[in-house]
């Protein structure tokens, strides 16, 4: 089986060196490097093509601008040729040197097995700690879908991408990389693929990834209307990706709600302050400056307050639906 690896790189040229021989010096040597540039200005395309005349697997591609990540992603995804993919990224390391091995030999035992994943270590950029560690399951080994579904639903299961390979027919059933999900796309990949077709979890550290202190986070940068957005449009794949599922049991609801729970309380606290705002304003502005600044402040909020109302009443409504739980059937990728 060969392994494509998709390395994204955008401006990464201190950590890219490193990255691809973590993946150079993996025992299980059929694999290649599908490594897309995404209109770096740091001088990655130069060393990205140095890399390339070194070794053969490395298959360099480049952005004449920035795109993105995902759009990077899937460029290499288009042009793979593996049966088994990994999502790697170029700030990312593989610390274990038989990573592809025990995927490879764990996917041929359980032929059914949709991937196989492992345990990623978070090191943070400035002081070099190690932080609390990123891959669980309630059990090593083979997962059948129904065990990794329940264990979702239940948060305890998680699947890091970078510690995580997949059969690349599965990838292109769940539709690829979506953009509309943002940074979800992965994790929806990583947990729709085994919710169908179950997974091999193996407890090993497989990864280390960069936790960057000085760059904020994607979750603080992004209005609340983008995360209900994007959490909504999460929840939608889900449900197209398991049809079985004919409505949505308990548990199911369940997890939605606690993975908008933070958003809710968002929502309520942003109407108390505005309501807070709007009555300071009544007193302190002339009438007719007041109603005008009421009404633009009513354009930008109300938007956000009523998509994530509705997203709560969705959700509530699916509280009171139960399904029986199904059990996929094996079938051989």
């Amino acid at each position: 089986m060969i392994i494509s690896v998709l390395l994204p790189n955008y401006n990464h040229s201190r950590s890219l060196q490193k990255s691809v021989e973590s993946v150079l010096s993996q025992t299980y040597q059929d694999f290649e490097i599908l490594l897309t540039d995404d209109g770096s200005g740091d001088g990655s395309q130069d060393l990205i093509l140095e890399l390339s005349k070194l070794d053969r697997r490395i298959k360099p591609f480049y952005f004449r601008e920035n795109r993105g990540a995902l759009e990077a992603v899937k460029n290499s995804l288009y042009n793979s040729t593996g049966q088994i993919v990994l999502a790697h990224s170029a700030d990312d390391y593989l610390v274990n040197n038989n990573f592809f091995a025990n995927a490879v030999e764990s996917l041929r035992v359980h032929p059914c097995a949709g991937g196989f994943y492992g345990v990623t270590q978070t090191r943070l950029s400035n002081s070099k700690k190690l932080v609390q560690p990123m891959g669980s399951a309630p059990r090593s080994g083979y997962l059948t879908a129904d065990e990794f579904r329940r264990a979702f639903l239940n948060s305890k299961v998680f699947v890091p991408g970078n510690s995580s390979l997949w059969r690349r027919n599965l990838i292109s059933e769940m539709g690829g990389y979506n953009p509309a999900l943002g940074p979800k796309a992965d994790f929806f990949i990583n947990h729709a693929i085994p919710s169908i077709h179950g997974v091999i979890f193996d407890p090993t550290v497989f990864a280390e990834s960069t936790k960057w202190e000085d760059r904020s986070s994607y979750s603080s940068s992004v209005s609340l209307h983008e995360v209900s957005n994007q959490l909504d449009l999460l929840e939608v794949n889900f449900e197209r990706a398991i049809p079985a599922y004919r409505s949505l049991d308990k548990t199911w609801a369940a997890w939605k709600q606690k993975n908008l729970i933070d958003h809710f309380r968002a929502s309520d606290d942003l109407e108390r302050h505005f309501e807070n705002i709007r009555i300071r304003l009544q007193y302190l502005l002339p009438k007719g400056q007041y109603r005008i600044v009421n009404s633009l402040a009513r354009l930008i909020v109300r938007p956000i307050l009523d998509k994530l109302y509705l997203i709560r009443g969705n959700y509530r409504r699916a509280t009171e639906k139960i399904s029986k739980s199904v059990v996929f059937p094996c079938k051989k990728p």
